[in-house]
């Protein structure tokens, strides 16, 4: 290949690489008449805690506040349920970039991804690389979430990355094998710190590490499962206990009975998950990667090792994850569809790896023509769901927040310097708690308090109550109004700053 051809490659690559990001920035224009300048997360939850998250980081590094709930902290770091790993990143590239702003969060979204796929390019032809960005674009989950918050465009760009990696593994001879095996069990290691669902990859690491042999099955599954449970238990230690959960938790809901206890709730939540009427749409999006990824394992070739190889990935990163959230938490087809977006990406970018040119070609096609088939609807319904409120908002937080911060923040920010992180802690009700959430400033952290936890004392350094609240919460923890704001009364904690001592310590 001569300069000109590879120059040419390198910039249809780019191009190619690019055009998911590309085509959500005509969508914003085209839909919406917005620009990613207009993105405000306060709509929704997992999102403005996600960002107020990465702006603390951004601000102060690992020095910041508490987040958690009723008081919780992560044993490691001193963020929220999600880990550390979305506020370090992201607010890490912030810090980098000057500091702190919404729009950051989309931004960064979309030049993960478009590095992951100019990382995946690699070793393919143009045309399949085009096929495979073509597909990407299209894919629902992608096309809204990737103008968002949420951290699965970012997760996707992860698929790419652990699913080129796998199959660069599976390709090794034997005297590479050995060093190429430690490299991706450090990637799955890391991105398990990011999402312990990833987790779900130790047994296949070590089955494609092997001769592909279902003899060599039990000590793949004995050895991937010891390293799923330290990778999760790992996770677990970065991230704080929360105030709700969507489900059991994993751990105690397998300690708490065997298979049958558990039969009644799996069937229960996968009729929940069939119901059409009420999950029509987040249906046929995981019809979309179970059947794409079914036809990735049906016409792989290769021989017998090849299709040994293939099955553990597939079963591992998106049977076992699906069983596992079908059985142990809900039917929801929103989320689901969410926590498998970026498992399937990873079975489609090691299916576009391994898979010879015409089943690759089939893979693609199906995909990128149900993709198609789904975007009236991923726009119609979708995209108004999750991308317009974050872009118009027509609930008009931004002057309630700034309304918010200009009435509490003179009084927070006198303890910026405090050496203990609770006098850089708010406390806040988890009664909606947006304005709160993003008026304080990003040096604090949130805990957030169900009503009842206000019972026992508190340990941030200054909480905002309403009227009943904040009664039910002086009987347990001394409090001090320090200011009024829109959103409720400022209190001081007169315990965290030395000045009392809880009702119980009085002599």
């Amino acid at each position: 290949m001569n300069i000109l051809s590879r120059v040419g490659r390198l910039v249809m690559v780019v191009v190619l690489s690019a055009t998911p990001a590309l085509v959500g920035l005509f969508l914003l224009t085209r839909l919406i008449g917005a620009s990613v300048g207009d993105f405000q997360p306060a709509y929704d939850f997992d999102q403005y805690l996600y960002t107020r998250e990465a702006s603390t980081f951004a601000a102060a590094g690992f020095s910041g506040g508490y987040y958690g709930g009723n008081g919780h902290t992560a044993r490691i770091g001193r963020f929220g349920p999600h880990g550390a790993a979305y506020a370090v990143v992201y607010g890490g590239l912030a810090k980098l970039s000057g500091g702190w702003q919404n729009w950051l969060a989309p931004t960064f979204n979309m030049v993960l991804l478009t590095l992951a796929l100019l990382g995946s390019a690699r070793g393919l032809s143009l045309g399949t690389f085009a096929f495979l960005s073509i597909c990407l674009t299209l894919f629902p989950p992608l096309v809204v979430l990737l103008p968002t918050a949420y951290q699965d465009a970012a997760q996707c760009a992860l698929g790419l990355v652990l699913g080129a990696a796998l199959a660069g593994l599976v390709r090794q001879g034997d005297a590479a094998i050995r060093r190429r095996f430690w490299i991706v069990l450090g990637l799955v290691l890391a991105a398990t710190l990011t999402r312990p669902t990833w987790a779900v990859l130790f047994p296949a690491v070590f089955f494609c590490a092997g001769s592909g042999h279902w003899r060599e099955s039990w000590r793949a599954l004995l050895w991937g499962g010891l390293c799923l449970l330290a990778g999760y238990a790992l996770f677990s230690l970065t991230a704080a206990s929360w105030i709700a959960s969507p489900g059991t938790n994993p751990g105690a809901a397998v300690l708490s009975g065997g298979f049958l206890d558990r039969l009644p709730l799996f069937l229960n939540n996968l009729r929940n998950l069939t119901n059409f009427a009420d999950n029509r749409y987040h249906t046929l999006v995981l019809l979309l990667m179970l059947s794409a990824t079914g036809m990735a394992m049906v016409v792989t070739a290769g021989g017998k090792r090849a299709r040994l190889y293939a099955l553990a990935v597939h079963l591992c990163n998106m049977g076992a994850p699906f069983l596992a959230y079908v059985a142990l938490y809900n039917g929801s087809g929103r989320h689901l569809s969410r926590l498998l977006a970026a498992h399937f990406v990873l079975s489609l970018t090691y299916a576009v790896k391994t898979l010879p040119p015409r089943s690759r070609t089939t893979v693609l096609a199906w995909t990128t023509a149900a993709g198609l088939a789904l975007l009236p609807m991923t726009l119609a319904h979708q995209y108004a769901l999750f991308v317009r409120p974050a872009y118009d908002d027509f609930r008009g937080f931004a002057p309630r927040i700034a309304a918010q911060a200009t009435a509490m923040n003179p009084t927070l920010s006198l303890s910026l310097g405090a050496s203990s992180p609770w006098l850089r802690t708010l406390a806040v009700p988890a009664t909606k708690p947006v304005v709160a959430y993003l008026a304080a400033p990003p040096a604090y952290g949130i805990e957030l308090y169900d009503i009842s936890a206000l019972e026992q004392p508190l340990r941030a350094g200054f909480v905002l109550l309403p009227p009943a609240a904040a009664a039910l919460a002086s009987r347990h923890t001394p409090l001090t109004a320090v200011a009024e704001t829109p959103a409720g009364t400022l209190y001081r904690n007169d315990v965290a700053f030395g000045f009392a001592s809880y009702p119980e310590a009085a002599p």
